[in-house]
């Protein structure tokens, strides 16, 4: 059976920020997750053109064995919106500072279509919503 998709992924795509967008309903790290997708390139198994889909976003509802700072695990449930975004880098000094540049990209959006939600980040990107993450 397939995973029931909560998120609007033709939206998002529309959006013309996302080239295309993959869920999961339960996996244990979407980080290992794009990880797996990145080797898979280099290697040029199961013949993807990772390049051709990027940037690609990879939704979960549920995440199992996520890791933060310095390997701390920590996991996500229902009604979370936990993600990896795997984009190509034209120029690889520039991937250091995505993470926290798409933070302040939403807190800005947020802001300005929502701003009863008091976006905020705790570094280095982890978006808090009313005081919860």
């Amino acid at each position: 059976m397939p995973d029931s998709n909560p998120f609007d992924s033709e939206r998002l795509q529309e959006s013309g920020l996302i080239k295309s967008v993959e869920f999961r309903q339960t996996i244990p790290s979407t980080n290992d997750w794009a990880k797996q997708l990145i080797e898979q390139q280099a290697n040029r198994t199961e013949g993807i053109d990772l390049r051709a889909n990027c940037p690609k976003l990879l939704l979960t509802a549920v995440q199992t064995a996520g890791r933060g700072q310095r390997q701390r695990s920590w996991w996500s449930g229902e009604g979370s919106a936990t993600f990896s975004l795997v984009e190509i880098m034209p120029d690889p000094i520039l991937a250091p500072t995505t993470g926290l540049a798409t933070a302040l990209s939403l807190v800005e959006t947020i802001k300005e279509l929502a701003p009863q939600l008091e976006p905020r980040i705790k570094w280095p990107n982890d978006l808090y919503l009313n005081s919860r993450k």
